[in-house]
């Protein structure tokens, strides 16, 4: 759960030592506010871990999306833009008829 708070309520050292004491991970996460603006989240070194690796997995997941169209605009770069746009077409009609029935 993110837990807002006001950087103004945390008034000493120990304020801010009671909240990391307090994270337990997959569970808690402080979101810390000036004047209601976000400025710094706290959360546990298992959670940074969790977001690091999801980073890095959507950062591949990218990568091989991009991949795979490069790869399929080569294998059909001798087809015309309208010959693409006709079997789109094609196949959108195709659905219709067959969502009909």
């Amino acid at each position: 759960m993110v837990r807002n708070i006001e950087l103004k309520d945390l008034s000493s050292l120990d304020d801010v030592l009671q909240l990391i004491k307090s994270l337990k991970p997959g569970e808690d996460q402080f979101l810390l506010n000036e004047d209601g603006q976000p400025k710094a989240a706290l959360l546990s070194v298992q959670d940074l871990e969790l977001l690091k690796s999801a980073k890095q997995n959507k950062k591949e997941a990218l990568k091989e999306l991009f991949s795979t169209m490069d790869a399929v605009h080569a294998h059909n770069a001798h087809i015309s833009e309208e010959e693409v746009q006709a079997d789109v077409a094609e196949a959108i009609a195709a659905v219709r008829r067959e969502r009909r029935k």
